[in-house]
């Protein structure tokens, strides 16, 4: 397996944070998405998504790259996120990687092959922070 390739994306109150990767045996089974401030602190608890259910009604074939799409509501209770890092784990291991920053919503993402199935999961809302 190959480390994820990760970009993050702000527009208005909604996040939304891709990876994509290459699974030879297309057993991945969740990911994590934990932020990070611009000073490169997490924050926040990392959140799990379970994989197994969007990967299981995707079309995708054993040894095929594919994108997976995370939108997040709440953004603008979270003005301190600037970056997300993802790991994702199969049955086995685990890889991860982290966006170097917010990539432009307007301009169509670079690192996303179009030939590549993309899996677009349920947006989840943020937890508004606890002062």
């Amino acid at each position: 397996r190959q480390s994820p390739t990760v970009s993050f994306s702000r527009d208005g109150n909604e996040f939304t944070a891709e990876f994509s990767i290459y699974d030879a045996n297309l057993d991945v089974n969740r990911a994590t998405f934990q932020f990070f401030n611009s000073k490169g602190q997490p924050v926040d608890q990392p959140i799990t998504v379970d994989l197994t259910q969007a990967l299981q009604q995707s079309r995708l074939l054993r040894g095929q790259s594919f994108t997976v799409e995370q939108k997040f509501i709440g953004a603008n209770d979270h003005p301190e996120y600037s970056r997300v890092q993802v790991t994702v784990f199969d049955n086995s291991t685990s890889a991860t990687a982290q966006s170097s920053g917010f990539t432009s919503t307007i301009l169509a993402n670079p690192l996303v092959n179009p030939r590549e199935d993309k899996i677009v999961l349920p947006i989840m809302n943020l937890a508004a922070p606890k002062y």
